[in-house]
């Protein structure tokens, strides 16, 4: 996946990198392309040659099949199993974190499924705090700073949406200021607060008694 950002701070996410036969009115307004290819970032310099974005990635051990389920009554229907799984189900190289839940009558019939954290908040609620780390892998939220960047309004065809900027990038804390920073100060902003993103989420996951 492939994130053209323009001079006019707009973006767009390509499945190709800048060619050669591109029109050069495209290349004049470009102001970096970024990469993430097999759980790197990288940014295309000048000369051609892409440059790897350095970020700490806390030591991780790759598994397979690293999962629980806990089981709450449901007051009103019967039970509440809440499913959650930290691993490489599905061999995409990284392991990724889930919680979901499956809703079920007094009579074993299966009534909802998936996620279910509305349910899980208010009657599992020992799982309530892990929750803002759904679908976060070793790696970092999905698709981190692509999706960070669409929705700061960086994408051409979308506005800014800072609650669901907040949720994605797992950044409570985020402000309507980070919204008209430049692209390149806010690229380098989120790069750089990664890290401690990624200690975070290794202590929870340890805390579920998941091995990181």
């Amino acid at each position: 996946m492939y994130l053209y950002v323009f001079e006019d701070l707009t973006a767009v996410q390509m499945k190709r990198p800048p060619l050669k036969e591109d029109t050069v009115s495209v290349h004049d307004r470009l102001l970096s392309v970024i990469q993430f290819k097999d759980g790197v970032y990288s940014q295309l310099e000048e000369n051609g040659y892409w440059e790897e974005i350095e970020t700490r990635t806390p030591l991780t051990q790759l598994t397979k099949n690293q999962s629980y389920t806990d089981t709450f009554t449901h007051p009103d229907e019967g039970r509440l199993d809440v499913c959650l799984r930290y691993d490489d189900f599905c061999g995409n190289g990284q392991n990724t974190f889930s919680i979901t839940a499956v809703l079920q009558d007094r009579n074993g019939r299966e009534i909802a499924c998936g996620c279910l954290h509305d349910e899980i908040r208010q009657h599992a609620p020992k799982y309530a705090e892990y929750i803002k780390w759904h679908l976060c892998s070793s790696n970092g939220p999905l698709h981190y700073i692509a999706n960070s960047l669409y929705l700061a309004g960086r994408a051409k065809w979308e506005s800014a949406n800072l609650e669901n900027l907040r949720s994605t990038a797992i950044w409570p804390e985020a402000d309507e200021k980070i919204l008209v920073l430049p692209m390149n100060e806010l690229t380098t902003l989120l790069r750089d607060r990664l890290p401690a993103l990624l200690d975070d989420f290794r202590e929870a996951m340890e805390s579920l008694g998941f091995t990181y």
